[in-house]
């Protein structure tokens, strides 16, 4: 299956049948290569004038190809013969559908011929000439007619100017035999270099030597060289040109993401949130856990770093800082800080928590000259302490003052912190919400919603990245619970998973398995699994996440049930949650939180909570 970029297709004519084809690209070529759908390019020339290409699919294919593809749906026909006019201007040929309308740029060879200057032209002259792509990348053409048969193409006799039917897939590739459109798109690529380039070597005589009369050859490629992309420059052309122009993020994981097909589900969310922060000086970013606002955050503050601005970028808990202080060395502009730790920064100690004097000593400071704010877990600077020195205030008092910006991300249902929003949120004139989630399966989504009624968290409105396997539950006894997490670990393990955290919902230390635990590291069966608290892991992910000492103290508890939501929504692909609840309190969760099912053993306990047993 090749890389789809984005994972869906979007932005298509239905007539066009695009989606049909991007299917079959998807499922019939191969998996090392990249197919970027609806590309659309727009920049300005040096003469002021704009230019613009809009490229159907581009097929990159590592040190082979790179291949604009066109596709033309419906019944097709060339009209020849004399006194024909497309724009005014005499032809010897109409391209024209079944209804007798001509198809813009009369036909689908002219349209591409321009796309493939403009990209070109892009490249090498435009915005993005600073990458470095134009010389190391010649760009082929590829026509597509997926409701056109074989013998028809075959008849077509086509005017030297209107196209080259070697050029050309039809219905045979997409529809009857689409097992054999990479031989086919291959066998293209290798005729078109060989029509439209020349890099075979010439030699070209320069001297006869006057004693032995032998004669001298120099060698030289034609200037008309065919150029092609590396895998390393596939990928960078993705993320330094494609990306942009899709408004997709290319973070550390953007190609595992691909593979995955995730991009696709918050493609729109990530267009409306990024024009948004666009003009806004101050924002306000609400989503459930998952839907990409760390993400969002980053990359508003990487554009600020980007235009020169230097950024400060607050999150609460110390293991997500640690994870964005990875940036720090390619952004050097953006400064990763927990409230804490700027503290520390500037008073030396943080055992008394004077939020006051931190604020007190960033006005005073003249080394303090952040205008730019970025705040992840808003939620969190909600602690009495901090509200009532008026922390975030005061971040958005000087940014409206200096002409800064200052946004605020948060989930009100992961104040694990703190028990109130911050006033600076909850007062705010204008809010966004992000809805489609991008890091859970719809199943892990809806499972780590369990524990809120319908009246909080519409769970029927909850979609992930895609469906997902089924969320694996075990209910046992306490002393039980080491081997109930040995089986959950090796029903992963052989699903070939090797990023599986195991997360509490106590504190480390009052864990059932703290005494097994060494260095935030938990040993089941000689494979090591990350092991920490739910406060403390909240902002990042896993691929697998494996939930333990699930009691009645978080079932029924409504502060308590938040950790359950905050550490279940880290997983990525599988979800295993461990209870230890008895039959009463499995009833009385079900009952609290308003499920309809009859409570018949755990069996009903699980369908509750979107699980099966983990047996």
């Amino acid at each position: 299956m090749a890389i789809m970029i984005p994972g869906r297709a979007l932005d298509y004519d239905k007539t066009s049948k695009e989606d049909d084809i991007f299917e079959v690209l998807h499922k019939h070529l191969p998996e090392d290569w990249y197919v970027c759908h609806s590309v659309k390019i727009k920049d300005i020339d040096n003469k002021n004038q704009s230019y613009e290409a809009e490229i159907d699919f581009l097929i990159l294919i590592p040190d082979v190809a790179a291949i604009c593809l066109e596709a033309k749906a419906g019944a097709i026909n060339i009209r020849t013969g004399e006194g024909l006019y497309y724009n005014g201007q005499a032809t010897n040929y109409l391209w024209v559908y079944s209804d007798g309308t001509v198809m813009k740029y009369n036909g689908p060879f002219r349209q591409l011929d321009r796309s493939r200057r403009n990209l070109a032209k892009f490249l090498n002259e435009g915005r993005a000439s600073k990458f470095g792509f134009g010389p190391k990348m010649s760009l082929l053409s590829l026509v597509c007619f997926p409701s056109i048969d074989q013998n028809t193409i075959n008849n077509w006799t086509l005017p030297t100017d209107a196209g080259n039917k070697n050029y050309i897939i039809g219905r045979y590739e997409i529809y009857d035999h689409p097992e054999k459109l990479t031989e086919k798109i291959l066998s293209i690529v290798k005729y078109q270099v060989e029509v439209e380039f020349d890099n075979k070597t010439k030699r070209e005589f320069v001297a006869e030597c006057p004693d032995c009369h032998k004669k001298i050859y120099r060698e030289h490629t034609t200037v008309n060289k065919f150029a092609k992309l590396s895998k390393e420059d596939c990928e960078s052309f993705i993320k330094f040109v494609i990306a942009p122009s899709c408004n997709l993020v290319p973070t550390d994981r953007f190609f595992i993401d691909l593979k995955n097909g995730r991009l696709s589900s918050f493609l729109e969310d990530q267009k409306a949130i990024l024009n948004y922060l666009e003009d806004q000086k101050i924002a306000v970013i609400a989503g459930g856990a998952g839907t990409g606002k760390t993400m969002i955050a980053l990359e508003k503050a990487i554009r600020l770093a980007d235009s020169g601005q230097k950024v400060l970028f607050l999150c609460y808990n110390n293991k997500l800082k640690e994870h964005l202080d990875a940036y720090s060395q390619t952004y050097p502009l953006i400064r990763f800080e927990t409230i804490d730790s700027l503290y520390h920064h500037y008073l030396g100690t943080i055992d008394d928590k004077n939020y006051n004097l931190l604020v007190s000593k960033m006005a005073e400071d003249k080394s303090f000259d952040y205008i730019n704010f970025i705040v992840d877990e808003a939620q969190d600077f909600g602690k009495k302490e901090i509200e009532a020195s008026g922390f975030l205030l005061n971040l958005q008092l000087i940014a409206e003052e200096k002409g800064g910006v200052c946004y605020y991300f948060y989930d009100k249902y992961q104040c694990v912190q703190s028990k109130e929003i911050p006033e600076v949120i909850a007062s705010a004139d204008c809010k966004l919400t992000l809805f489609r989630n991008c890091r859970n399966t719809t199943k892990i989504a809806k499972s780590s919603c369990t524990l809120f009624k319908e009246s909080e968290y519409k769970r029927d409105y909850i979609k992930g990245f895609e469906t997902g396997n089924e969320v694996k539950a075990l209910c046992v006894e306490v002393d039980d619970n080491y081997e109930a997490l040995r089986k959950l670990v090796n029903g992963y393990r052989k699903k070939n998973y090797k990023d599986i955290v195991v997360l509490t919902t106590r504190e480390a230390t009052s864990s059932s398995l703290s005494e097994m635990v060494r260095n935030e590291k938990i040993v089941i069966d000689g494979f090591p699994c990350t092991f920490t608290t739910c406060r403390k892991f909240k902002g990042l992910e896993a691929e697998v996440v494996i939930v333990i000492d699930i009691d009645k103290n978080v079932l029924l508890d409504d502060n308590n049930r938040l950790l359950l939501y905050v550490g279940a929504s880290r997983a990525k692909f599988e979800l295993g949650l461990i209870f230890n609840a008895s039959f009463d309190e499995c009833k009385q969760t079900m009952e609290k939180y308003g499920s309809t099912l009859p409570m018949f053993g755990t069996g009903a306990f699980f369908m509750f909570f979107g699980a099966e047993d983990g047996e």
